[in-house]
């Protein structure tokens, strides 16, 4: 373009992109404001706990984040197109002052030039005139001097002639100046002007860049959901660095762990790590980052950034580790809370899918994952966590954003191993189990973050995948690296929020996952594969919460010599999407307060084999915690009985408990110390068991020793040979059997039961002696629990307590029908013989 051209306008309407930057923001305001909206209507159905409400409510939080990832991306767009048209607005200015400039300075240049011309003609002129030497044809030679002296004849001016000497060499001097000085603007004023050209073609690139980035539209979810207030500079930052962390790891992925350790490997390594641990619950970088890296990449890089023995300890790689799958474990629940369920869960089944068959630190990997962060220096996953920092337990209450998104990741996880058996199952056994077991125990721990979502998956609609999936994850026996923490949370959690919801489809389906779960944990979660803590006793215990009331049936199915006398009820199929009680398997009708009465208002209950029932206690009460769940279970049950028939006001039972007189409260309170003595009594059969098992050890110890001791060496017997024998008989259980052995090798005797039979210490009958003792101890809780109620009650009536006491008389603890009531329930239950015929 000539220097002289005028310099072009900038294009663009920045009015148009102010008007379409206003449509935007408002759109994504009324989004907002539709988001908010469908916030406060899920709201409302979140304690209406039904399969229905549950529904709706997650259609609705997805529409609500919809929404709202929708309503982000107009503001950023409006945001952006603003900030361009404001910028062109600044630029279009700056072009047109430029342009202005430009031409001025055009103009500037041209007068001065002629100036220039001007007085260079004149200085020609009056030197030749001086010199003598203008002619006419010296003044056409020169181009016409009239042409520059303004003289119409064509001689020099008189001015000319009579300007003094250098006067005009000042006027020209001056002139050249200003004709350069308009040249250096005009050159100013072009590269102006083009500085503003590049600067709005770099605002269009970026602002495009920008536009590209929203293209993504999970990460402009995550923005929304997870840091809404960050700039939109910020998005981008974060974004570009979880899709470069990505790329790290797929790199280090690629390479050995050699290379890794050294050099620029181990930069790599530990760059990666900083950027891992700085990102922290970011939700726009794990967005990136998980989109652009998979699930066996990263389990493969691990490997190679913290071999196994660094991450178990070895030269103090323990807490890199834990360090790294913290920042991975607090990555991936930002990551959950910004996507849908659906992407959860394919997220989850994909962590099952690719995690390899020569496990490795994968395994760990995994657990951490879905929040089981192991402590430093600890040889193994670490068990799940609540969002408030709390181990996952029945007794958690108040679900959050964060526990819903962590379980759908679970429910991913545990979908995909049920649908490869060979997974825990044989031929594949031990060692698929040590590879998956610590992923499916953190899965198992998430879920029941959820109660409706452990509810959901472990008691689905379809009885034969409730019976499955019972089977897989409660009557397998798996060796659980978190000692049945997690699975014990997930039961108690499906169950009891099915118990409590207020569809009897729901309760039916957690009564029939109770039902399974005792018959297959025996064999299964309690079959000493896996010994069970303190908290996965309790949350068991808790399970069986809403079934107290057919505990006592234990009782009432076997006769006098402890041998079933009552079938167990057969299972009924399913009638329709809505059964009634009774008609799902696994569950029973109703259970009434006591023979000849009503029921109480109650959920659906469980068919639970009482024999099994009994097991499961008596394997979840060896610590002090389980044991003390429950007792509270038979407290609450007996506390729940007592609120219904004797009212506090002292008002007569409801008329559909049948009950009229104090006989019959008689009867119904007595009847809850029943079902008290089941559970008292189960709490003690694994002390009487234990002995039967150390005393039949001990005898078959003594026994063998006779078989050595007996046939003499050489005709000799003696003490020297015979305690020689003993010895090396019973080498491998000395503590059992050192007072048999020793009490054998002295008598000299062959047949050593004989010699034993008075001396030795019975530890069946200790046992045996130490459940007696305790039965009056617990009757007396339970049965003054119930006396004082009732005497209550009589007083609000309007009895003295000298009547009130004369009334219940008979619910005294140590009165003979008391006794009965509680005992009977309590011995059978304790005793290992009862329901041998089962």
């Amino acid at each position: 373009m000539s220097p002289s051209a005028p310099l072009p306008a900038l294009s663009g309407d920045p009015a148009a992109l102010d008007d379409a930057a206003r449509r935007l923001g408002g759109r994504a305001g009324t989004l907002d404001d539709v988001a908010a909206r469908l916030v406060v209507v899920r709201a409302a159905l979140d304690d209406a706990r039904t399969s229905a409400s549950t529904l709706a409510s997650g259609r609705l939080t997805e529409a609500s984040d919809g929404a709202r990832g929708t309503a982000q991306l107009l503001h950023a767009v409006a945001l952006l197109l603003d900030g361009f048209g404001r910028r062109l607005a600044a630029l279009q200015a700056a072009a047109r002052a430029a342009a202005e400039r430009h031409a001025d300075a055009v103009g500037r240049r041209a007068r001065w030039a002629a100036q220039v011309a001007h007085l260079e003609a004149q200085q020609q002129a009056a030197a030749l005139a001086q010199a003598g030497l203008w002619s006419p044809h010296a003044a056409a030679a020169h181009g016409g001097l009239s042409a520059v002296t303004g003289s119409g004849s064509g001689m020099p001016s008189a001015h000319c002639e009579r300007a003094p000497a250098g006067t005009h060499d000042w006027q020209l001097e001056h002139a050249r100046r200003e004709r350069d000085r308009a040249n250096d603007d005009i050159t100013q004023a072009a590269a102006a002007h083009r500085a503003v050209v590049d600067e709005h073609r770099a605002d269009a690139a970026r602002t495009a860049t920008q536009v590209g980035a929203l293209a993504d539209a999970r990460a402009v979810r995550a923005w929304a959901l997870g840091d809404p207030s960050a700039t939109l500079a910020a998005f981008g930052a974060s974004r570009d660095a979880g899709r470069t962390a990505a790329a790290a790891v797929t790199r280090l992925a690629g390479i050995t762990e050699q290379d890794a350790a050294h050099g620029s490997g181990a930069t790599a390594v530990a760059g990666l790590l900083r950027t891992l641990e700085r990102a922290g619950n970011d939700p726009v970088f794990w967005s990136a980052f998980w989109d652009a890296v998979t699930p066996q990449e990263l389990y493969r890089a691990a490997d190679r950034a913290v071999p196994l023995p660094l991450a178990r300890g070895l030269g103090g790689g323990s807490e890199r580790w834990v360090a790294l799958l913290g920042a991975l474990a607090a990555g991936t629940a930002a990551w959950a809370l910004a996507h849908t369920p659906a992407e959860r869960q394919a997220f989850g089944r994909r962590l099952a899918a690719q995690l390899p068959a020569d496990a490795g630190s994968a395994p760990e990997l995994a657990a951490a994952l879905l929040g089981a962060v192991p402590e430093p220096g600890w040889a193994g996953p670490g068990v799940p966590t609540t969002s408030s920092g709390a181990a996952p337990s029945a007794s958690t209450r108040g679900t959050t954003a964060a526990d819903v998104a962590m379980a759908g990741i679970a429910t991913g996880v545990l979908t995909e191993l049920e649908a490869e058996p060979g997974r825990f199952d044989a031929p594949r056994g031990r060692e698929q189990e040590a590879a998956t077991a610590p992923l499916a125990a953190a899965a198992l721990g998430s879920l029941a973050r959820d109660p409706a979502a452990a509810l959901a998956h472990l008691a689905p609609e379809n009885p034969r995948d409730l019976d499955a999936r019972a089977r897989r994850w409660l009557g397998s026996a798996t060796c659980w690296p978190d000692g049945g923490t997690g699975a014990a949370a997930a039961l108690a959690a499906a169950v009891l929020a099915g118990a409590y919801s207020p569809s009897t489809s729901e309760q039916a389906r957690a009564a029939q996952l109770a039902s399974r779960a005792t018959d297959g944990m025996p064999t299964g979660l309690l079959s000493g594969g896996t010994v069970l803590g303190a908290r996965a006793q309790r949350d068991v215990a808790r399970a069986y919460h809403p079934y107290v009331g057919v505990f006592g049936q234990l009782a009432e199915r076997v006769d006098a010599a402890g041998v079933i006398a009552v079938p167990r009820p057969v299972d009924r199929p399913a009638a329709g999407d809505r059964p009634a009680a009774g008609d799902r398997p696994g569950t029973q009708p109703d259970e009434p307060l006591a023979d000849g009465f009503g029921a109480m208002p109650q959920p659906v209950q469980a068919d639970l084999d009482p024999f099994r029932l009994r097991e499961v206690v008596s394997r979840t009460s060896t610590t002090p915690e389980g044991a003390a769940a429950w007792l509270t279970d038979a407290a609450d049950h007996q506390a729940d009985v007592l609120d219904y028939v004797l009212p506090a006001d002292g008002g007569a039972a409801p008329a559909s408990s049948g009950i009229r007189t104090e006989a019959d409260l008689q009867s119904v309170l007595r009847e809850t110390l029943s079902d008290a003595g089941v559970i008292a009594g189960g709490l003690q059969v694994g002390q009487v068991r234990r002995a039967q098992l150390m005393e039949a050890q001990r005898q078959a110890v003594i026994d063998t020793a006779a078989t050595v001791i007996s046939p003499p060496v050489g005709g000799l017997a003696t003490r020297a040979v015979l305690r020689i024998g003993a010895r090396a008989t019973v080498h491998a259980l000395p503590r059992l059997a050192d007072e048999g052995v020793k009490l054998a090798a002295d008598t000299g005797v062959t047949h050593t039961a004989d010699a034993v039979k008075g001396g030795m210490f019975h530890e069946v009958e200790a046992a045996r002696h130490q459940v007696a003792v305790a039965e009056p101890v617990l009757r007396d809780g339970f049965a003054t629990a119930g006396l004082e109620a009732a005497e209550r009650w009589s007083l609000a009536r309007g009895d003295t307590a000298a009547e009130a006491a004369a009334t219940w008389r008979q619910l005294e603890p140590d009165n003979l029908e008391t006794v009965r009531a509680f005992g009977y329930a309590y011995r059978q239950a304790a005793d290992p013989a009862t329901g041998k015929a089962h």
